[in-house]
């Protein structure tokens, strides 16, 4: 059982044309090799790069401009000495931007020496009593404007004035009011 009308037909090709441009095979070749090799080198280049590597780091925290407080970068310790005791306040704030300006009030003591520029900053209170709550208030200053005044209380842990050492509270103080 055959089909005639089943037949192949005649195969209609285009008629040759010559390359366009007079470039030799052998050109046509290296600058499809030069494409290649820039697309590997740029893809090797950017598989080569850390992850973030261009992206810009984060800013700050805009805490200057919007709270006024610094009392989240400060760390005080104090320590009992045999004249009096040492207060260190110590600055953690990457940005630079908060600084130490002036000792404002003392409440239980006084001020002997106020050291506000070293690091960390230090100042020696003598108490007025052996067992004296000492309460220091600090200017400070964010981003070269004035922030809020931090509010440091020092305690004796014993009723032997502090000979164990004191309990160190900060606070804005609500008084000085802030930006």
């Amino acid at each position: 059982m055959s089909d005639d009308r089943k037949k192949l037909m005649p195969e209609i090709l285009p008629k040759p044309v010559a390359a366009s441009g007079a470039a030799s095979v052998r050109q046509r070749v290296l600058k499809h090799l030069n494409v290649l090799i820039a697309a590997g080198t740029t893809t090797v280049t950017m598989a080569c790069q850390p992850p973030y590597g261009v992206v810009d780091p984060l800013p700050p925290p805009a805490r200057c401009r919007t709270t006024g407080s610094v009392l989240d970068v400060l760390d005080v310790t104090a320590w009992p000495g045999t004249s009096g005791v040492l207060v260190r306040i110590y600055v953690n704030d990457e940005s630079g931007e908060v600084s130490l300006r002036q000792v404002v009030e003392t409440l239980g003591g006084v001020a002997d020496r106020v050291n506000l520029d070293g690091y960390p900053a230090e100042i020696h209170l003598i108490p007025n009593s052996p067992n004296a709550t000492i309460e220091l208030k600090l200017a400070t200053e964010c981003a070269r404007n004035p922030a809020a005044t931090v509010r440091i209380v020092l305690r004796p842990n014993t009723e032997d004035g502090g000979a164990t050492g004191y309990s160190v509270t900060t606070s804005d103080d609500s008084q000085a009011g802030g930006p």
